[in-house]
């Protein structure tokens, strides 16, 4: 008793669209819509492309966002990052463990015990934070990861001026005969200095945070894959942050420049110097590389190149110490 259906085709489904047919105009055939393109209505008439980001459902009836490419611990990059930063670290730890067993040698003492800890504390959070930028994306990890590599930097940058005004001070004080020893030479003052200027790039961190907070953004690269990545609206941290480095760089190549004539006593100057060039070669090579790059390799040229500026200052300033204590013996005196 059903009402015979008189025609020639069936309806279209939602994912397909209708082809009339060219001999017999009031039928057609159901075309599934090619790949990334959508239908989402009953004998649609063409199909539609879904929108850079997107991809169609499987069904072929919606377009959905896709889903962000995101960092796998076992993937390449990130076994090449570990590797790295475990080879920096074993370098770090030995390089302590030398420093630490000869701490009342006359060339561990020339440069101060606490600078030198300052120094490689710095170092192994520099280390560190290249680690985080491998992490998934999220508000904890891009917070973390800006904070800990920025501070991390502008320690070491504070601990080399600290270190270069010493050099200059003892230098002044033997050539003026002085037995009463600058305010500055005080391990006290020394610490205070460098958490001063420290905690001054603290201060403006969180203070542009909260004026431009960090937040997580979508970006599409050429090839129509996603990734996330951490942004600010107005980059306030960012012209802060690189400003107050440049300041306190530029003043440690100055200081550096000031003492680049001192006898071969001093030498340790020589080397400040050449940590702050291999500083001013980073800021500026890396730093454009990184806002130039997206995804997968923004990640690796902050990682990568957080690790070979931690293993360049480490050889910049400890390695003529590591070889006189091991090889040179006999020129490890006072004198």
């Amino acid at each position: 008793d059903q009402v015979p259906i008189s025609r020639c085709s069936d309806d279209c489904l939602p994912g397909t669209f209708r082809k009339f047919s060219s001999v017999i105009s009031c039928c057609w055939e159901c075309i599934p819509c090619v790949r990334n393109a959508i239908s989402n209505s009953t004998n649609a008439e063409y199909c539609y492309n879904c929108l850079p980001g997107q991809v169609a459902s499987s069904n072929l009836s919606e377009c959905i966002d896709k889903a962000p490419i995101t960092f796998q611990w076992n993937g390449p990059l990130s076994i090449t990052v570990f590797i790295l930063a475990g080879i920096v670290y074993l370098m770090i730890l030995v390089t302590w463990i030398i420093i630490m067993k000869h701490r009342q040698s006359p060339v561990v003492k020339a440069s101060n015990t606490l600078l030198t800890n300052f120094l490689l504390i710095g170092i192994t959070a520099c280390a560190t934070s290249a680690v985080g930028f491998i992490a998934p994306i999220s508000l904890v990890s891009c917070k973390l990861g800006l904070f800990i590599s920025v501070i991390s930097l502008v320690f070491i940058l504070s601990t080399i001026m600290a270190k270069t005004n010493r050099v200059s001070k003892i230098f002044q004080s033997a050539l003026s005969h002085s037995k009463n020893s600058s305010a500055f030479l005080k391990n006290s003052t020394q610490a205070f200095f460098v958490i001063c200027l420290t905690s001054i790039e603290i201060v403006l961190t969180f203070s542009s945070l909260a004026v431009d907070p960090i937040e997580i953004n979508r970006y599409l690269s050429h090839n129509n894959e996603v990734y996330l990545q951490c942004n600010t609206r107005y980059k306030i941290t960012f012209y802060s942050t690189i400003s107050y480095l440049i300041v306190l760089n530029m003043v440690c190549l100055y200081l550096a420049f000031k003492t680049r004539k001192l006898p071969e006593n001093y030498n340790e100057a020589k080397f400040i110097s050449f940590t702050s060039l291999i500083i001013t070669c980073f800021l500026s090579t890396i730093i454009p590389a990184y806002f130039s790059t997206i995804g997968s390799f923004r990640a690796g040229v902050a990682s990568i190149g957080l690790l070979c500026l931690s293993c360049a200052i480490l050889c910049c300033m400890f390695l003529p110490k590591v070889y006189i204590l091991l090889f040179e013996s006999n020129t490890n005196t006072k004198e």
